[in-house]
């Protein structure tokens, strides 16, 4: 379930954003617990918890005492905008960069990116 290349933590935020994005979990639904994903992907709690908090500080989950942890208004919104940013400041660039190594002209890479459109 989870790689080397990234903390286990942050591989947990990836999940429950992507979870928001596809609509798995709604805006303004409960979440499953600390202890039921723990369970599930065989993680310390702690480890859970720290990324739950870092969402929390994203304003993409909201602590709700004796009911859990919920999908704050907006928040799909907001992860979307975030993935069009990293896509258009990190991924993209790094594909031109690999592109232009090698040695695919600018109009290529249009033509192959029109056709796989």
């Amino acid at each position: 379930m989870f790689t080397g290349d990234k903390p286990i933590y942050k591989q947990i935020k990836d999940i429950v954003k992507r979870n928001i994005l596809n609509d798995t979990w709604e805006e303004n639904n409960k979440i499953p617990s600390v202890r039921d994903l723990s369970s599930k992907m065989s993680v310390n709690p702690n480890t859970i918890m720290r990324a739950f908090r870092e969402l929390q500080n994203e304003d993409i989950l909201l602590n709700k005492r004796g009911i859990g942890n919920i999908v704050k208004e907006g928040a799909r919104d907001r992860i979307f905008k975030e993935k069009q940013k990293n896509f258009k400041n990190y991924k993209i660039v790094n594909i031109i960069k690999e592109a232009k190594l090698l040695n695919i002209s600018k109009a290529d890479f249009v033509e192959i990116v029109n056709n796989k459109w």
